[in-house]
């Protein structure tokens, strides 16, 4: 079984941690000097620093030549000699210090972890025990050992180490050591019991142990999740939530974490924030519920804008996992706490009006408008009152929409207030308010469909057409096949000028639903030489799906004929720039 790194190691073993913490007291005076290269060693440690291995090795070896005894060559020529592949010529260096002096803890170190990384278990534990005899209390010397051991994938000498290790010192000492080295073994049930000794004894530890047994494989968790229920602590029943979460299963696991939640605000806080991190930027939709519901029962915990912000990101995600009902219930809360802040109460509002409309509830929807009454400045009520509007004509009911937006004298007012005139069939009244709203907008896309409209009514030349108000009415519902239909039929009893621009419209619906065949069809009866700007319009549509079809000639055949019949239309600089497009891909 491979050696794993335990969930407190970082990237960088205890072995260099050591080399760090004994290099320096030994070489205090020399770091000085280290980077001006004016020591011996300043220069093995700059050719090491600069990767130059070799060279760094040569002058290591130098130095233990007349001192071997230097714990920071010692140390230099163990980092150096593996990535040489010379690990061999360690051992007689080791054995030099040692003869020159057995009491020093770096070199004691060094002996400890290269006698256990060549699998001689006997001298390891003859150094160890002499590095403990100046440190009785310390768990230093097995540490290493048993880190070495474990490096080496020698579990028997690891377990030695760990063995003498709890009986010399005790068996609250190596704990985490334990459990890893338990995982490793394969003992699941043993070490999910021993990661629970860990984190009673030390809390902070929590993370480390769910992260090291949410590396069970899932053919091994079941057991480790028996092992937990059977347990039921405090402790393994978070350490179980938290481990459900990073398992897949996140209703449970925040149903778990919940139950075993301590009774301080800032225990219970942080545990939540840790589901929470590792659910978040999943996609899943169980992942996104239950991060949401995790931020609820976090704000839940907090107060005054901290609270409130919260509580607002909850339902914010509620919102973008589709379950509008739990974010309309969290926006509420906000909206009618007394202790959020004016602002954000109002934000909340805002936002709870949006989900109601987005449920397609608009009678809640205008009373939720009527509620945040002037803590809005009339620009943002007005749009707002738009929204519901249209949300009032997608349940069919065009007079309270009209109601809403009697009074909006802006331009996005008078364009909608137009398209009511539409939906109605009134074509006279819906140009003149079309009309009043004018050609520009801060939406560019608005005021493209806004002319698309006012030439859409002036080429059908009369002023009451009930079924395009239909046929409208149904498109805004998001009925398009609807539209689509009761425009086609609206066109066989048209003028040719009316019944060509009511063609192109019911076909470019057709486009956005990406019904290409039905596009074509409606397209080429718009092609009509009554009606020269729609036949164009749909020249230039026919062309654009014949290059997406992979049919460049057939292309530049339509764009040279709408250039020749109809030179005065708006479309012939786009047609130009396609036909000399198409022109470097014909033979």
């Amino acid at each position: 079984m491979t050696a794993r790194r335990g969930p407190w190691r970082g990237p960088f073993s205890l072995r260099w941690v050591a080399f760090v913490l004994l290099v320096w007291p030994a070489l205090a005076a020399a770091q000085v000097q280290t980077n001006s290269t004016t020591t011996p060693l300043g220069r093995a440690l700059m050719a090491e620093r600069n990767g130059a291995y070799a060279d760094a090795a040569m002058q290591y070896a130098a130095i233990l030549k007349l001192q071997p005894a230097s714990v920071g060559a010692l140390l230099g020529m163990e980092h150096v000699l593996p990535r040489l592949d010379r690990r061999a010529e360690l051992m007689p260096l080791v054995e030099r210090a040692l003869a020159a002096d057995s009491t020093s803890v770096g070199i004691l170190g060094v002996a400890v972890r290269a006698f256990a990384t060549a699998g001689q278990s006997d001298s390891a534990r003859k150094y160890v025990e002499r590095w403990s005899a100046g440190a009785p209390k310390d768990d230093d010397p097995y540490r290493e050992w048993l880190e070495a051991a474990t490096q080496s994938r020698d579990l028997l000498q690891a377990r030695l180490a760990l063995d003498l290790g709890r009986q010399r010192l005790g068996a609250g000492a190596l704990t985490i050591e334990r459990a890893e080295l338990l995982q490793r073994a394969g003992d699941v049930a043993g070490a999910t019991e021993a990661w629970v000794v860990v984190v009673r004894a030390t809390p902070p530890f929590r993370d480390g142990a769910v992260g090291a047994l949410a590396q069970l494989p899932a053919a091994q968790r079941g057991l480790s999740r028996e092992t937990l229920q059977k347990d039921g602590s405090r402790e393994a029943r978070q350490m179980l939530g938290l481990l459900l979460g990073r398992w897949g299963e996140p209703a449970e696991g925040l149903a778990m974490l919940r139950a075993a939640l301590p009774p301080d605000p800032e225990g219970a806080t942080a545990l939540l924030r840790s589901l929470f991190d590792e659910l978040h930027g999943r996609v899943d939709r169980a992942s996104r519920l239950a991060g949401a519901a995790t931020l609820e029962a976090i704000g839940q915990r907090e107060s005054g804008p901290a609270m409130a912000q919260t509580m607002m990101a909850a339902a914010r995600a509620f919102a973008d996992a589709g379950d509008e009902r739990n974010a309309r219930r969290v926006l509420a809360v906000i909206a009618a706490s007394p202790a959020v802040p004016g602002g954000m109460a109002t934000a909340a509002s805002t936002t709870l009006l949006e989900v109601l409309i987005a449920e397609g509830k608009p009678a809640e929807a205008e009373r939720a408008l009527g509620e945040l009454g002037s803590k809005v400045d009339v620009d943002e009520h007005d749009r707002l009152a738009r929204r519901v509007a249209l949300a009032w004509v997608r349940s069919g009911d065009l007079s309270r929409a009209e109601q809403l937006i009697v009074r909006d004298s802006s331009v996005q007012g008078f364009d909608l207030r137009g398209r009511l005139r539409l939906f109605r069939g009134d074509l006279a009244g819906a140009n003149d308010l079309l009309k009043q709203a004018g050609p520009y907008d801060e939406e560019r896309e608005q005021a493209l469909a806004r002319v698309t409209l006012l030439t859409l009514i002036q080429a059908i030349g009369v002023d009451s057409v009930p079924a395009l108000g239909n046929a409208l009415s149904a498109l805004e519902r998001g009925d398009s096949a609807r539209a689509i239909s009761g425009l086609a039929a609206l066109a066989t009893t048209l003028k040719p000028g009316g019944a060509a621009e009511t063609r192109l419209l019911a076909a470019r619906i057709a486009l956005a639903t990406r019904d290409t065949a039905g596009a074509l069809r409606l397209l080429h009866a718009a092609d009509a030489k009554e009606a020269p700007a729609a036949r164009a319009a749909a020249r230039l549509d026919i062309a654009r799906l014949s290059i997406a079809a992979g049919r460049p000639a057939e292309a530049r055949s339509e764009l040279e004929q709408l250039i020749l019949d109809d030179p005065e239309s708006a479309v012939v600089p786009e047609a130009r720039r396609l036909r000399d497009a198409l022109r470097g891909t014909i033979p």
